[in-house]
């Protein structure tokens, strides 16, 4: 474990203790809660810890979801794609959802599209994956009935997983025309 560094060595410790790795205290170290939970989900990728891998996972998809910081977000992706090999896919997938609800409002802003443009040219495969993500699903939204997000059919948007026609839209998830 020497090229691990101890902060990230300490919130594994912590994991094993406690199963949480957010309390443990690491003098030093300011990262986002994004670039903590990509980290942690590396970290439980390369030693194999499956545990972690899903709470790591869970606790990126909740802050994508409830403390969304768009320079944050976007200094992760990094992390999520260059940390972890190309066959480890549930942060890229979190990665795409969250910048497909966000980037209307992150492209208005000019310091955060800016950044966009960047971590998109430095990180093919994000841009590929994104892109794909589109094609793949033109329509993006909240399924009422599996409570989560998925795509939607585009004339009842049925939702893709569950396939019942409660799917609501909202005007920022369309795509533009």
């Amino acid at each position: 474990m020497g090229h691990v560094p101890r902060g990230q060595v300490e919130r594994l410790v912590a994991f094993f203790y406690h199963t949480d790795y957010e309390k443990a205290s690491t003098e030093g170290t300011s990262e986002s809660p994004f670039q903590l939970h990509a980290r942690m989900f590396a970290l439980a990728d390369q030693y194999d810890i499956p545990e972690l891998l899903l709470r790591a996972a869970e606790r990126y998809r909740e802050t994508c979801v409830n403390s969304w910081d768009s320079l944050d977000f976007l200094s992760s992706i990094s992390t999520v794609y260059e940390s972890t090999p190309a066959s480890v896919v549930e942060l890229r997938q979190t990665a795409c959802v969250a910048i497909r609800k966000h980037l209307p409002g992150m492209l208005e802003d000019a310091v955060t599209a800016e950044c966009f443009g960047k971590i998109i040219s430095e990180n093919p495969t994000f841009a590929k994956d994104l892109l794909e993500s589109y094609i793949k699903n033109p329509l993006f939204g909240y399924c009422r009935t599996c409570r989560t997000d998925h795509g939607m059919e585009p004339l009842q948007t049925r939702c893709q997983s569950c396939n019942k026609g409660q799917g609501g839209l909202s005007n920022h998830w369309r795509p533009a025309l």
